[in-house]
């Protein structure tokens, strides 16, 4: 189910077999929660407008890492579309812990993406109050293998604002992830709406 996801995922931010600029024509894709805030991913993007995408919860504590994730999926790179050195990265989310939805792009200069093992790598993590946060992490343990590229605070989409965490048998994971210890969330950089 998870492959097939992030199969779905790659097909909405992705055209196969294009390359970009310079540098790799392959994408390390992951996606990642704070612990305090884990969240369901809805829609996602990449130098596309923002579509839908089956909802999930990405794993990992990525305010907690290394590493700042769980899993990671491969694809083709993004076009950069407007053949500027850029990669929007856009995402709507809701967060378990409160209901509340919200929605963020970040513009990711193309250069400061790291390649690891032959692919762009790319984490896109949602932190508290809205926080948008792209990481380009080569693989390892240590802090000095994270690398954080563009943030952005979200806006409030309230329409979508959703209990998703009431919906504990239909979501795998779902269960675990809201009876899992989690301290309060500390000096969030987006403001509490």
């Amino acid at each position: 189910m998870r492959r097939t996801l992030l199969a779905v995922l790659f097909a909405a931010a992705t055209l196969a077999g294009c390359k970009t600029s310079q540098g790799s024509d392959a994408l390390a894709l992951s996606f990642s929660a704070y612990k305090t805030t884990p969240v369901m991913v809805t829609h996602f993007s990449i130098e596309k407008p923002l579509a839908p995408t089956p909802p999930f919860i990405p794993g990992g504590i990525a305010d907690e890492g290394p590493p700042r994730f769980a899993g990671v999926s491969s694809g083709d790179a993004p076009v950069d579309r407007g053949a500027d050195g850029v990669w929007q990265v856009s995402a709507r989310w809701v967060e378990l812990t409160t209901d509340r939805a919200w929605e963020a792009s970040v513009d990711v200069p193309v250069d400061e993406v790291n390649i690891d093992l032959g692919a762009y790598s790319l984490t896109v993590i949602m932190g508290p109050n809205g926080l948008l946060l792209i990481g380009s992490d080569l693989a390892g343990t240590q802090k000095s293998d994270m690398k954080d590229i563009a943030r952005s605070c979200g806006a409030r989409v309230p329409e979508d604002d959703k209990a998703w965490r009431l919906e504990t048998e239909a979501h795998t994971g779902l269960k675990t992830i809201m009876s899992a210890p989690r301290g309060p969330v500390t000096n969030p950089e987006c403001p509490t709406p």
